[in-house]
């Protein structure tokens, strides 16, 4: 019995000294990474997303550690939009939600469950507001004005979806930092970071800063408190938000004062902003962390000059060194603020939920990525700047060229006919010349619309010239239509790559679309087509059985590159250019009076459109399309039925807004007046031209169904018109003076 009881001692007394030795390896371990500004963790994930608001892309290249980080991970641009007015606490709440939300200004206001605002405490005026128990430490008490507003949104919205995803999780969320001064909180960062409740689990944001008459507000962060709360909190794992508010405060404060001071004041605080980033680049393990550094909101000067994207820097776990993409965006050193939330959501292996729009970002090899980014913007910003006062001024030239054409033909005063028909060609050519990459290339307004006019004029003059005999210009009009249908074409088959730039493409800034084919050129697409092969056949005497052969293939080529989310990726497009083209070959070989024909068509299409979506959701990449069938299967109707308010809603302020408007209902007006006046002229018309006119008639019915099933119909429906309109005028014109 002594036997047993003395091995047992002597296997207690060897555990406790091989745990001893363990402690000691351990404890021994910890010191010398702290002392080298790392710390030794458990297996827990980290995230770390350092909120750096108000700078700029080009504020970058004076910040040593985040160049530094950049040739560490990868950077790109940002787009800020949110829903509702554009302004922070809107930004910094879309990053959180993983969607575009609203805030309304407010959010401003967060509190420590412990701290004292207008004397009660900040659990008191919490549970006071919301009747929600308090169990994080962190708390955000405007929270159902915030869960309010965003129901009255288009889409839904989930405010602190992040937050809540992560600790339905398991995984620990915390925040510090503030960017508070002597008389407003200012800790908009929860809006990112808290959960559905509107609570935080962990963290600090009542760190006082430190009284600086150098500082803008005279305050600078105290950046040795922030550090010793971010060192704690690591040991915790999970997310960690921290909230440099020196950033913040410094471009406030430059909006007071005299600029070349406030210039200098905010460079100091970005300077030591710099520093603060560079003790925690020091700190993280980039083989098995992930370290976000994110813009909400651009600074006074950046919207001043219409710049409003703002950078995204990323480093840490399978990111390369080069240039972030998103499949949101599709576009190398372009991703959207809803993929800030997504993207953490994967590095925690987690499923992104619904109703999160953004998707997660990744990355792609690219060397000298901020020079290229700094170029970049200096483009889209101009092209942004640029975009209005190029299309007003087109919507203007169709609406004069109407105005005159309607002199013509009442005879109110004297018009040139030839000259009249050369302007409309001129007219016609501009959206192809448009697509052309070298007008996107030129950072000047001036010379952007200087290179327009040539090159619009140089296929004005090409189709004049090919054109057999100058008083008929249905030759002139088969080329344009066949050149810009097939230019488009082209691009398509190559992403867009031309489209992307365009000032008749999409806008990132605006970020309603950032891949595929656009509202505008998608009109334009299919109406040049129609209106192409239609004058083509015009002129080109075929048997009817190639004729059948020809169109069916054209359209279903055009009608593929449109709808495929490889190419155009564009749902209402897709109806209004199968709609158009069905309804156009249907008048083309068969009578209108036979109804079987109808009937057999419809059946043979919907079989065939079922096929291409099930082959598109199973095996194509994501797009809009794959992602309502998705949401449908998911959550029932309810994304259909959100879907079509927003598209209503879009289309009725475009509606009110839009120089598009004006161009479309003076297109309409014109060709009201020509089918009653001249008295028979119309049907003379269709008797001269009647492949055109059943051409017209299959192009205004895809006009119509393109102006109700897309977000902004009003822009596709107007630029379809350009071709189905323009191109009646101008034989018009012939045909009113052969008769006088």
């Amino acid at each position: 019995m002594k036997t047993y009881h003395k091995k047992r001692y002597i296997k207690i007394f060897a555990v406790l000294i091989i745990s001893l030795c363990l402690f000691n390896m351990f404890a021994s371990e910890v010191k010398a990474e702290k002392e080298s500004g790392q710390t030794i963790l458990s297996n827990k994930k980290i995230c770390t997303l350092i909120v750096l608001d108000r700078v700029s892309i080009n504020d970058i290249e004076k910040l040593p550690n985040l160049k530094k980080l950049i040739e560490k991970g990868s950077i790109g641009l940002m787009n800020t939009k949110c829903a509702g007015n554009f302004e922070p606490a809107g930004c910094y709440l879309t990053i959180g939600a993983g969607t575009r939300a609203s805030a309304s200004g407010k959010g401003k206001l967060a509190l420590m469950e412990y701290e004292i605002h207008n004397g009660f405490k900040g659990e008191k005026i919490y549970k006071n507001l919301t009747g929600n128990e308090v169990y994080g430490k962190i708390l955000v008490p405007e929270i159902p004005l915030l869960i309010e507003e965003n129901l009255k949104q288009d889409h839904e919205i989930v405010p602190g979806l992040l937050g809540e995803t992560l600790k339905s999780s398991g995984i620990t969320v915390s925040l510090i930092g503030n960017a508070d001064t002597f008389d407003e909180k200012n800790r908009l960062a929860a809006l990112t970071a808290m959960d559905g409740k509107g609570q935080i689990f962990n963290g600090k944001i009542d760190i006082n800063p430190i009284y600086d008459e150098e500082s803008p507000f005279f305050f600078t962060t105290d950046y040795e408190s922030m550090y010793d709360e971010y060192l704690k909190l690591r040991s915790l794992g999970g997310l960690i938000v921290v909230y440099i508010g020196d950033s913040v405060r410094a471009d406030e404060y430059y909006k007071l004062s005299d600029k070349t001071r406030g210039y200098s004041l905010r460079f100091n605080s970005l300077k030591k902003a710099d520093t603060f980033i560079g003790k925690i680049i020091n700190t993280v393990n980039f083989s098995r962390e992930l370290l976000i550094v994110v813009t909400p909101f651009p600074s006074y000067w950046s919207i001043k000059n219409k710049e409003y994207l703002t950078p995204l820097i990323i480093s840490g776990s399978n990111i390369k060194k080069g240039l972030v993409i998103s499949d949101t965006t599709k576009r190398p050193g372009i991703v959207a603020n809803i993929d800030v939330a997504p993207t953490i959501l994967s590095f925690f292996d987690l499923k992104v939920p619904y109703p999160m729009l953004g998707k997660a970002i990744k990355s792609i090899t690219y060397t000298n990525t901020l020079s290229y980014l700094i170029n970049l913007n200096k483009k889209i910003t101009m092209n942004y700047i640029a975009r209005p006062y190029i299309i007003k001024t087109y919507v203007f030239m169709q609406i004069f060229g109407v105005i005159l054409f309607l002199s013509y033909i009442f005879k109110l005063f004297f018009v040139n006919p030839n000259w009249l028909i050369y302007f409309f060609m001129f007219n016609l050519t501009v959206p192809a010349a448009l697509l052309f990459p070298f007008i996107f290339e030129t950072i000047s307004l001036s010379n952007k619309i200087l290179i327009l006019t040539l090159t619009s004029f140089i296929i004005t003059v090409i189709s004049i010239l090919i054109s057999k005999t100058p008083k008929n210009p249905i030759y002139s009009i088969t080329f344009i239509c066949i050149a810009t249908f097939l230019l488009i074409s082209f691009d398509l088959l190559f992403h867009a790559k031309w489209m992307k730039n365009s000032l008749l493409g999409y806008d990132v800034i605006g970020g309603a679309r950032y891949y595929g084919i656009g509202n505008e050129y998608m009109g334009v697409l299919f109406s040049s087509t129609i209106m192409g092969i239609s004058s083509l056949f015009e002129i080109a005497k075929v048997n009817e059985s190639f004729k059948k052969v020809i169109m069916g293939l054209l359209f279903f080529t055009i009608f593929f590159l449109i709808s495929s989310p490889y190419f155009g990726s564009n749902v209402g497009g897709a109806i209004a250019s199968f709609s158009a083209f069905l309804t156009t070959y249907i008048l083309y070989f068969y009578k209108i009076s036979d109804y079987k024909i109808y009937i057999k068509y419809f059946v043979i299409s919907s079989i065939v459109l079922a096929i291409i979506l099930i082959i598109f959701c199973k095996f194509g990449p994501q797009s809009h399309l794959t992602l309502l069938v998705f949401s449908l299967e998911s959550q029932g109707l309810k994304p259909l039925y959100l879907v079509v308010i927003r598209k209503l809603s879009m289309n009725y302020r475009l509606f009110k807004y839009t120089p598009w408007t004006k161009a479309l209902l003076f297109s309409l007006l014109t060709l009201l007046i020509l089918m009653k006046w001249p008295v028979g002229f119309f049907k003379k018309m269709n008797q001269n031209y009647p492949f055109l006119f059943k051409g017209i008639a299959g192009t205004s019915f895809g006009t119509f169904l393109a102006l109700v099933f897309n977000d902004s119909g009003i822009v596709a429906a107007a630029t379809s018109m350009i071709f189905s309109c323009l191109p009646v005028l101008i034989l018009s014109i012939k045909e009113i003076g052969e008769r006088r």
